[in-house]
Order: C-alpha cells, then sequence, then structure tokens
C-alpha cells in the first residue's frame, strides 16, 4: 500500500539529504501543508544497533532493530492524511550500505523493506564521489577515516544497490543548490 503523505529522500553519504529534507519540510510548510520531518537513520535505525550492540544473541539483536523499524511504519501508518511526512533516509540506504560492507562494518542484519509503509515518491540524490568527499569532510573532518574510505570505494556499488529499489526520482545535484532541489521535488508532488 502506497502512503501519499510520504516522501523518503535517499542516497548515499554526504548528497545533502538532511539538508534537503529540512529545507523542503520549511518549503512545504510554507506552501500550506502540515510537515514533520523525520530522520530515519538517527532517530530509528541507530538507536536499534545501539540497543543491540549491548546484545550477544543474534536473534535479539534482530528482534531489536525489527521493533524500531516496526515503531517507525507506526508512526506513519498513526499520522493524519493530512500530514505530509518527509523522511530523510528509509529502509533502502539501509539494506543498500548492509550488502556491500565488509562483514566486519555491519551493525546488525537487514530488515526487508516489504513490511515497511510504501512512500508515494522516493527521490534518490546523487553526485559523484569526489564531491560527496568533500562534503563529508567539510561536515565532519571523517570523524572515522576508514568509514570514510570505505564509504568512497563502495559508493559505486552502494549506488547500484540503492537503483535496485526502483522506481525512483533521481536528482543529480552537483551543481544545485539545497534550494533548486527543493524547486525540483515540490513541483512534483504538489
Amino acid at each position: 500500500m502506497i502512503f501519499h503523505n510520504l516522501i523518503v529522500i535517499d542516497g548515499l553519504d554526504g548528497v545533502g539529504k538532511t539538508s534537503t529534507a529540512t529545507e523542503l519540510g520549511i518549503e512545504m510548510s510554507r506552501l500550506g501543508f502540515d510537515v514533520v520531518v523525520k530522520q530515519f537513520e538517527k532517530e530509528y535505525y541507530k538507536s536499534a544497533f545501539t540497543e543491540a550492540r549491548k546484545c550477544s544473541n543474534p536473534n535479539i539483536k534482530y528482534f531489536l532493530q525489527l521493533a524500531a523499524f516496526m515503531k517507525f511504519a507506526d508512526e506513519i501508518r498513526a499520522t493524519s492524511s493530512d500530514r505530509l511526512i518527509i523522511s530523510d533516509r528509509y529502509i533502502y540506504s539501509v539494506n543498500a550500505y548492509y550488502s556491500v560492507l565488509p562483514k566486519a562494518s555491519r551493525e546488525t542484519d537487514p530488515i526487508t523493506p516489504w513490511m515497511m509503509p510504501e512512500p508515494q515518491m522516493k527521490i534518490l540524490l546523487e553526485c559523484n564521489s569526489e564531491t560527496r568527499r568533500k562534503r563529508l569532510l567539510e561536515r565532519d573532518g571523517y570523524i572515522n577515516k576508514r568509514k570514510g574510505m570505505i564509504l568512497t570505494k563502495l559508493g559505486d556499488k552502494i549506488h547500484s544497490k540503492l537503483l535496485l529499489f526502483s522506481p525512483w526520482t533521481r536528482i543529480n545535484n552537483e551543481n544545485l543548490t539545497t534550494s533548486d532541489c527543493v524547486s525540483i521535488i515540490s513541483s512534483k508532488y504538489s
């Protein structure tokens, strides 16, 4: 079932998902929509594997993650149909990263997308690896250099896995400002 009030903005690290989701929320509010912006990875996924790390049983780890995802799904289903939800990341990138990262880098097992609400609009932000690397360096100075190198090297593989979750509205924001991206998305939604 497609949830007409759910827009997902996904893509690799450093493509501008959070900036675009935040600006899109502001723009859609300005246009008269009741909007909430959710950060799927920070609010739901990371809470799941923070708890999972404390546990050695893989089955319990899986169910902790599943519970966090189901909480997100339940919140979407319980949201009024006239309220717009913009999700910064979603289940697609979680699974794409999981399928490509070396086993030692994986935090938890993948969750199948079928249990999550299907968004009305899936936006895939894209840009080249050098631009992403610069953005990540500006953002957090590659706090974890190993992770930064892995993500730069594996970016094309992760991107190709993301493309499997089609259809996407693909936006290459290489030479676009966040405002340009927001204009494109809001015009497609309205």
